[in-house]
């Protein structure tokens, strides 16, 4: 007898799915009814993509002769961990008569389960379930409109090309550039990928123009302007002939003769407009803004707001899905904000008074059905679910708040208020005043401690010279008299680092990096670096891999970073280049280029970049030498600091294990010693000396790293060395020379 199978993405979500289709009946690796409907569930990929050290016995070392490598047939294999439901998932599938792919509705939700049902042979009847939210009206929503699988082919056609297409460049890139450093005495791994390389070359890139930045001086001339009803501040306006492109007074002489000249001078008012203006509140988040938003209103990593995120979706079922690069909604879901409010009171009762100023039959801006032609998944807003917020983390709490905040924010009025600009001249000097007088807080009234944060573009320090309180009222052609004029000297300051958030930023709006026109053209508006679902992962693991390094919020690049984007070629650390490859992508998932064709202009571009680096590498003259000894030049200078072992002398090698980062001697013949990794720095073992003895028992005790519960990160405390017999702690205080310090 044949059964229905539903094929969820993880546990939790196969059993949401397994209560709204009346599956009580719990199996090993499943749910059932007991009348043939089955829900099953992956968790995560239960397949991955071979290693080229299990494609072909000659391709296990590391040799330019063997590249570039391009298996002749991909294939996948078991993941380890998760086998033994795999095998469950399969069984099922083999008594399948219909299958619903019930992952999440995006494309890697697609190959999760697509690759799953080819492994185990099925072949019938193919279903897709489109789940946009994990709540039970959000679920029964998504098998009421079930779709026949073959309208989302081309969605797991577009993953299969991604997958085999960082596979080619992210294989033989690292193994090509790893080799050509090794040969300059460069020994570290240096991993090359279609997105994190152009990320990497961002930062780099804003890292080189901070180095090279030269300042400027410029002189501001403030005053203060008496008027009738009252005074207020005006910048002086310099003549052009004495500005920079910003038009910033650079002569400091005039600056200062035209001060000397103004004071008790009498003046008059040329001219002054007052324009009444709106605000409209800010949309409802996607992922990237949510991102942003708690980089820089919390400071927390984009990876850290994803992983919460996701919490609030799949544990709490509080949110709707939140790896969505849109921050519209349908119009139709317009009808269900009383079901959304009365959910968020009866969770939590403190909102009320928030939900009771909004206008449920105000439609905001965000309801637009036009912006969200060609998305999979709508804004992030709350659910119609109630949600017990004690249940909730911190960083969990400060994101729902947020997230119900800004949906809240859309049934409120324009935040208004006017814009005053005065002009006032005295003899031949020309003051400038501006003012903003809000007149209607509107939707700000949301957000009382901090303005609501819409998006974290702010490369520039803010140099705002509008005056938060009112100007005074001017008529045009009314006296006023000039006092107090100061000159004060500044200089141009460099461009910031990038935090998570701005680099967030330019990765979702990567066409305003670009230098080359055609792709500028092309990608504004249209696409980004990378996907929401995948950028906190790409700079975690940027950082992990010591190309980019955290000080504080900011984000710098490592010599590491420096010296593989001077090896790479334009090719492959092109933002504007590697943005059109996710564009071609997109086309796959809409069918307008086929897998074929996608796969067969990637292999022919891998392999022409390698093959040019390795004719480069062996010529004995021209240009191809000297771009060899670039090479070799650019990696000896990159070495960085050198650590000593402890124990011998020899230098110490920071690498990757299953547990994290730590320290491996180099020498590993005769001393073959290993040491912790403390952010970036290899520890030093603590001598017997410096360690004390447990109060409880009088062994000794033993440093370790622990998080409390809340805690954002772990910190150190000493433990007994007789652990789990005496479980005695004391806290670890650090000492003026820490032992380990390097």
């Amino acid at each position: 007898m044949s059964v229905d199978v539903y094929l969820a993405e993880k546990p939790r979500q196969g059993r949401a799915l397994a209560a709204v289709l009346g599956c009580d009946r719990t199996g090993k690796g499943c749910m059932h009814n007991g009348k043939g409907t089955f829900v099953t569930w992956c968790i995560g990929h239960l397949l991955q993509a071979l290693k080229p050290d299990d494609y072909s016995e000659a391709w296990k070392g590391w040799t330019l002769d063997h590249l570039p490598m391009v298996p002749g047939e991909w294939k996948h294999q078991p993941n380890d961990k998760t086998r033994d439901q795999l095998r469950i998932v399969s069984e099922l599938l083999k008594k399948a008569g219909k299958v619903y792919i019930s992952t999440d509705f995006d494309r890697e939700g697609e190959a999760i389960a697509r690759n799953v049902i080819r492994y185990a042979g099925y072949q019938g009847p193919l279903y897709r379930v489109c789940i946009k939210a994990l709540n039970p009206k959000g679920l029964r929503k998504a098998l009421d409109s079930i779709v026949p699988g073959k309208e989302t082919i081309n969605l797991y056609h577009s993953a299969v090309c991604r997958e085999r297409s960082d596979w080619l460049v992210g294989m033989n890139g690292t193994r090509l550039f790893t080799l050509i450093a090794r040969g300059a005495g460069f020994q570290e791994t240096l991993h090359v990928g279609r997105v994190v390389c152009p990320m990497i070359n961002l930062v780099v890139t804003r890292h080189q123009a901070i180095a090279n930045f030269v300042p400027r001086s410029y002189w501001d001339l403030w005053a203060d302007v008496s008027v009738q009803r009252g005074q207020f501040r005006a910048k002086w306006v310099p003549p052009e002939e004495c500005t920079d492109e910003a038009g910033r007074c650079i002569n400091k002489t005039l600056a200062e003769q035209t001060a000397a000249q103004l004071t008790g001078t009498g003046g008059v008012i040329e001219k002054a407009e007052t324009t009444p203006s709106k605000e409209s509140a800010p949309l409802p988040f996607h992922l990237n803004s949510l991102q942003q938003y708690g980089n820089v209103r919390y400071g927390y990593t984009a990876d850290e707001v994803l992983a919460a995120a996701q919490s609030l979706y799949e544990n709490h079922q509080a949110i709707s899905y939140p790896r969505t690069e849109c921050r519209y909604l349908p119009e139709n879901m317009h009808a269900e904000a009383p079901e959304v409010m009365q959910a968020l009171i009866l969770s939590d009762a403190s909102i009320s008074g928030l939900v009771a100023g909004a206008d449920l039959k105000r439609k905001g801006r965000c309801f637009n059905d036009r912006q969200l032609e060609g998305k999979s998944h709508e804004a992030i807003i709350p659910t119609a679910e109630k949600i017990n917020l004690s249940s909730l983390t911190e960083i969990e709490r400060n994101l729902y708040d947020a997230i119900r905040r800004f949906y809240i924010a859309q049934f409120y009025e324009h935040h208004e208020f006017n814009r005053t600009v005065i002009h006032v001249r005295a003899g031949k000097h020309e003051f400038m005043a501006k003012g903003r007088q809000p007149t209607k807080q509107g939707w700000k009234i949301l957000f009382p401690d901090t303005e609501a944060f819409s998006e974290a573009d702010n490369n520039e320090e803010d140099e705002s010279e509008e005056q938060s309180s009112a100007l005074p009222p001017v008529n045009q052609g009314e006296p006023a008299i000039i006092s107090g004029p100061e000159v004060s000297g500044k200089h141009t300051r460099h461009p910031p680092y990038f935090t998570e958030a701005t680099l967030l930023s330019a990765m979702e709006h990567i066409s305003r990096y670009v230098t080359e026109e055609q792709f500028r053209r092309i990608l504004k508006e249209t696409s980004g670096l990378g996907t929401p679902a995948t950028r906190a992962s790409i700079i975690k693991t940027a950082v992990d891999r010591g190309y980019l390094i955290r000080k504080k919020r900011q984000l710098h690049a490592s010599d590491k970073a420096v010296a593989l984007m001077k090896a790479l070629p334009p090719a492959l650390k092109s933002p504007g280049l590697t943005a059109a490859w996710e564009q071609e992508l997109e086309r796959v998932a809409r069918g307008e280029v086929s897998q074929d064709e996608f796969m067969r202009k990637i292999t022919d571009w891998v392999s022409r970049i390698v093959h040019g680096f390795k004719a480069s590498l062996t010529a004995t003259e021209g240009q191809g030498s000297t771009q060899a000894a670039a090479l070799k030049q650019t990696f000896s200078e990159a070495r960085g600091t050198v650590h000593k072992c402890f124990a011998c002398g020899a230098e110490l090698r920071r690498v990757k294990g299953k547990q994290g980062f730590f320290w491996g001697c180099a020498n590993r013949d005769t001393c073959n010693k290993t040491f912790p990794d403390q952010k970036g720095l290899p520890q030093k073992p603590i001598s017997e000396e410096d360690r004390p003895l447990c109060g409880d028992c009088g062994r000794p005790m033993t440093l370790r790293l622990g998080k409390k519960k809340e805690a954002k990160r772990a910190s150190r405390f000493w433990g007994c060395s007789g652990y789990p017999e005496c479980r005695a702690i004391a806290p670890y205080t650090k000492p003026k020379r820490d032992p380990l310090e390097a």
